[in-house]
């Protein structure tokens, strides 16, 4: 809980924003269960604080956070959930602000594919739930040795009713590439209020792509759509 007053505050798990912070250790790992809930909110005026959940191999994100502006006036503000590996995202996020900007939430992994289905489908902590107990360990429990390498090109699924119910200004801002994969049905990425979408790639390769293709519908009814 990193509320206050006049402004929210800072909450960083795993490392900062890109994990660029030299004076901030990054885990390898991390780890955000679902009965967990982060605040960065201003309380009566001011703007909404800043959360990074980071990790250089693998980000399982299940919890919820806020960093919402006062009720009487402020921004909301900035959160990062993200790793430079493989990233697990099935849980929420709400920068709304009743009399400001709305914040911005970042989700950069290496690569996104955004499939149909209901927020949180496609995004599950299975990788978690069939880890074999050994010495005790109970299924869902983390032990310090339950890492492993990452995958060589980690992947990000995301669903399009996901991003839908997320409440800030999107950026998913991958690596290699962005696409849309319509095999579990036609993916309908048209958003609902005042937010905006942004999709950026950083990777110059042949394979650094965003390919929107298998969406049938892609939008905004007020925000703002961005591709780079």
């Amino acid at each position: 809980d990193a509320t206050g007053d006049l402004g929210g505050g800072t909450v960083l798990l795993g490392g900062d924003v890109h994990g660029a912070n030299a004076s901030i250790l990054n885990a390898r790992q991390t780890y955000v269960g679902g009965g967990t809930h982060i605040a960065a909110d201003a309380m009566h005026s001011g703007k909404g604080g800043q959360v990074v959940v980071w990790s250089e191999e693998l980000t399982r994100y299940l919890g919820s956070v806020t960093a919402r502006g006062g009720v009487i006036s402020g921004d909301s503000g900035f959160v990062e959930i993200s790793s430079r590996g493989g990233l697990n995202f099935a849980g929420s996020v709400d920068l709304l602000a009743p009399h400001g900007a709305m914040g911005t939430l970042l989700l950069d992994p290496n690569t996104i594919t955004i499939v149909h289905g209901a927020s949180g489908a496609a995004s599950n902590d299975n990788q978690l739930l069939q880890n074999v107990p050994t010495n005790g360990q109970a299924a869902g429990q983390i032990l310090f040795n339950d890492g492993g390498a990452p995958p060589a090109v980690p992947a990000f699924t995301i669903t399009d009713g996901a991003l839908r119910d997320i409440n800030a200004n999107i950026v998913l801002q991958a690596y290699t590439s962005i696409i849309t994969d319509a095999s579990s049905g036609s993916v309908d990425l048209t958003l609902q209020g005042k937010n905006s979408l942004t999709l950026q790639t950083q990777n110059n390769s042949a394979a650094g792509v965003i390919d929107l293709s298998n969406a049938v519908a892609f939008g905004t009814t007020s925000g703002k759509i961005a591709i780079s």
